[in-house]
């Protein structure tokens, strides 16, 4: 739920900021961390520097720290699903 409202919030602030570029293509090695409560908080500092930056009405910094929180997100996510896909072919 939270990935989604987070993928919500980057939408709208494209939206507002008139900004059609989606972003980059992001390898997600980068944002794999072998710990998910390391990965979270990353995630979590992120989405923190993002709520500050809009707050403060900067909305291109907060789009920028909100996409590196989903990224980790993005990342810890694939990692559960295909861990759970693997387990699944185990059996």
């Amino acid at each position: 739920m939270a990935y989604l409202n987070l993928e919500k919030s980057i939408a709208f602030i494209r939206l507002d900021l008139d900004e059609e570029n989606p972003g980059r293509f992001v390898k997600l090695k980068r944002y794999a961390v072998p710990d998910e409560r390391q990965a979270l908080k990353f995630a979590l500092d992120n989405l923190r520097k993002g709520a500050d930056s809009f707050a403060l009405g900067d909305f291109r910094q907060s789009l920028k720290w909100l996409r590196e929180s989903r990224n980790y997100l993005r990342a810890l996510l694939r990692a559960k699903r295909l861990r759970r896909a693997r387990l699944t072919r185990a059996l």
